[in-house]
C-alpha cells in the first residue's frame, strides 16, 4: 500500500501520537521477513490505559515508511535491530529539538521541558548522566527519546 503521503497527513499522525512522552515503551512485533532477509513487517504498539493500542499507521505514515496489506510497516534493510531503527525514526520525527534527561536520584522520574529548563536545573545543582557522558539534562538526539520493547 505505497502511497505518497502528504504533509497534513504528517501532521496529523504527529498530532495523533502526541500522547507518547520521553521514556515511553514502544512495543515491537515482527510481522514478517522477506525471503531475501532483506526488508521486515514491523508493527508498533503502545500500552494506554491499560490496554494495547496498535500505532503502526501513524508511526509508519510520520516516517515514512510503507504499509503492507495487513498494515503493518515494511523496512528495508538487513544486519541491524530493525525494530530500533523504527522506534528511533519515530522518536526524531516526535521530538527533533532532542528532550529532557531524568535526573539521577528522581524517583518520580520528571524532566526538564526545554534546553533551558535543563540548564535551569543543572545550575541548581541536579545532577544528569547521558548518552557517551553528557550531562547537559538535554539528549539532542530525539530519537533515543522512547524505549524499543521486542515482543
Amino acid at each position: 500500500m505505497s502511497k505518497r503521503i502528504t504533509q497534513a497527513r504528517i501532521n496529523q499522525c504527529r498530532d495523533n501520537l502526541r500522547f507518547l512522552k520521553p521514556g515511553d515503551n514502544v512495543y515491537c512485533i515482527l510481522r514478517h521477513v522477506a525471503r531475501s532477509g532483506m526488508s521486515r513487517n514491523i508493527d508498533l504498539f503502545v500500552i494506554r490505559d491499560g490496554h494495547p493500542q496498535m500505532i503502526t499507521c501513524w508511526a509508519a505514515d510520520l516516517c515514512g515508511y510503507s504499509r503492507t496489506k495487513d498494515g503493518s510497516a515494511r523496512l528495508g534493510g538487513c544486519g541491524m535491530d530493525m525494530g530500533f531503527a523504527f522506534v528511533y525514526e519515530l522518536g526524531r520525527n516526535l521530538f527533533p529539538e532532542g528532550f529532557g534527561m531524568v535526573p539521577i536520584g528522581n524517583t518520580a522520574g520528571q524532566r526538564p521541558a526545554t534546553k533551558e529548563d535543563a540548564a535551569l536545573w543543572c545550575s541548581q545543582g541536579h545532577k544528569f548522566h547521558g548518552r557517551n557522558g553528557d550531562h547537559s539534562g538535554w539528549d539532542t538526539s530525539g530519537g533515543y527519546a522512547l524505549n524499543r520493547i521486542w515482543l
